[in-house]
């Protein structure tokens, strides 16, 4: 048992370190801002495809049974003294093995001010909750380009 977690979790941290992967098929659209691919895997619109290989991850954790209930884009309405200010929408929302809470993800590549207004009044209404943000850099490599140098 113990063996085969290892072996789902270890597979699952290998899939967001391969240089060159395909994980569902990417929606052709208009280019983004910050150059985010949205990706479909398993009828979800995911907006890019670090949020998809995390999802992979999940699934794969939700197998060995580290953790349960995973809700892919959960919303939460955001009210301020009776007033509804506006709504936020999580990557994911899913329960950890031996936790009674849930666990709030979200999976960023940059960070908007709108984003980080829209976090802290959630984090504010919502104290209850595990928020964890991922740098979408952890997930995927980055690829850079180098330069050639021209011999002098």
């Amino acid at each position: 048992m113990i063996d085969a977690r290892r072996a789902a979790i270890k597979k699952a941290a290998n899939m967001s370190t391969r240089p060159k992967f395909v994980v569902g098929r990417t929606v052709a659209r208009r280019g983004n801002k910050y150059h985010a691919k949205r990706v479909v895997l398993d009828g979800i619109l995911f907006a890019s495809q670090a949020e998809s290989v995390r999802y992979v991850q999940l699934k794969a954790l939700e197998a060995v049974g580290d953790l349960h209930s995973i809700d892919v884009h959960p919303v939460y309405e955001l009210w301020v003294r009776a007033t509804k200010v506006g709504c936020y929408t999580p990557d994911f929302r899913y329960i950890r093995r031996g936790d009674a809470t849930w666990t709030i993800e979200e999976v960023k590549g940059k960070a908007t001010e709108a984003y980080r207004l829209r976090v802290k009044v959630f984090r504010a209404l919502y104290p209850d909750l595990t928020f964890i943000e991922l740098a979408a850099k952890t997930l995927i490599p980055v690829k850079r380009k180098t330069r050639r140098r021209h011999p002098r």
